[in-house]
């Protein structure tokens, strides 16, 4: 799928700060197509065995009218937003030919950006909302000024120099001086804004800046001390898969709910590994851990996309970074997952027969 990002005036800048005049106009590869069969085990009622494709423009549309999508988290958050984004728009004769530009595709829905954000789509014609909010640590952070002009990661045991920002994250999982920790107050506030809607649905996932130490974030334990990310991350992580849970649920009306995807893996498992796949990484145990310890209804769900989108091919994984992944790919299958567990559980509601399970392999 080729992406193209129209500057339309004004100085380019990389997520996640890119005004709102910049349009993402996405367009589908010519003849590309992706199949993938969920195991018998991990589908409750034979909804989620059935084989999962990258749906059409028509199909996405037809899942998700009427329905608004908030997908919080980090940078894979985005890239998942960037997808849903294109499967909505672009159908299968938008395909570019060689030679062609962009004045030439056949008409598509009217796509609204707000003019508040680029990451705030609509499609009226189908009351289709899709919302990107940022969430890097899956809670509230404290961000303050950095003086000390040294920016550092750690990877494989050695510090690596990056380019310093001039600010600092301090994260308090357990809360600080009395206070219970948060969820981010963009996720707050998109609570109140679409509260009054009969269908929304919350994705998230996160967990990168979490994996490793920096110079720029800080973890803060209740006793006040300060955590190492390499040594405590799936600790880290749970808590804060519980505290964002906890205010999801307590958030949402009964007809919402939200669904955390787990880890993204940053590449392909080897051949014939099956620790990802087998019985779930430590990523995605500590997850599991934190949903069940929240105080959540059975509107929160846990959709383990980790193991599928690790059997991806590593061309679906971009070379040279050590945390993204192509387009169309890893978010195209994410996607595809995600509009069939939407699917089944409108299915589900339908017929009277509850909800989708609140742990789920996909």
């Amino acid at each position: 799928r080729r992406r193209d990002v129209l500057r339309q005036g004004g100085r380019r800048r990389p997520y996640p700060f890119w005004p709102p005049q910049y349009w993402i106009k996405p367009a589908r590869r010519p003849s590309a197509r992706y199949t993938w069969q969920t195991k018998a085990e991990y589908a409750r009622d034979g909804c989620l065995q059935r084989m999962i494709e990258v749906p059409s423009a028509a199909e996405a549309r037809r899942v998700l009218r009427n329905q608004t999508v908030v997908l919080i988290g980090d940078s894979f958050a985005l890239q998942s937003f960037l997808s849903l984004a294109a499967l909505l728009v672009c159908d299968e004769g938008d395909a570019l030919p060689a030679g062609a530009n962009s004045t030439s595709l056949p008409a598509r829905p009217t796509l609204l950006v707000a003019g508040r954000s680029p990451y705030h789509i609509s499609l009226p014609e189908y009351d289709i909302t899709i919302h990107y909010v940022i969430s890097k640590y899956g809670i509230a952070a404290k961000e303050t000024v950095d003086e000390s002009g040294d920016a550092w990661f750690v990877k494989d045991g050695k510090k690596h120099a990056m380019r310093h920002q001039g600010r600092m994250h301090r994260i308090w999982p357990w809360g600080r001086g009395g206070e219970a920790p948060r969820a981010p107050a963009d996720v707050r506030d998109a609570l109140k804004e679409y509260r009054g809607r009969e269908r929304v649905t919350y994705a998230i996932v996160y967990g990168h800046w979490l994996a490793r130490d920096r110079s720029d974030v800080v973890f803060i334990n209740n006793a006040g001390r300060r955590m190492a990310a390499s040594k405590h991350r799936y600790l880290i992580y749970g808590q804060t898969h519980s505290v964002l849970a906890s205010e999801l649920s307590a958030g949402m009306r009964p007809t919402h709910h939200a669904v955390f995807f787990g880890f993204s893996p940053i590449q392909s498992a080897k051949p014939g590994h099956g620790g990802v796949c087998a019985g779930g990484t430590q990523w995605s145990r500590a997850a599991r851990a934190g949903l069940a310890a929240a105080k959540a209804g059975d509107n929160v769900h846990f959709l383990d996309m980790e193991c599928p989108l690790a059997r991806l091919p590593a061309s679906h994984f971009a070379k040279g970074s050590d945390s993204h992944r192509h387009l169309p790919g890893g978010p195209d299958l994410e996607n595809a997952i995600f509009l069939r567990h939407i699917e089944c559980e409108d299915a589900r509601r339908e017929r009277g027969t509850g909800t989708f399970s609140k742990s789920s392999k996909a």
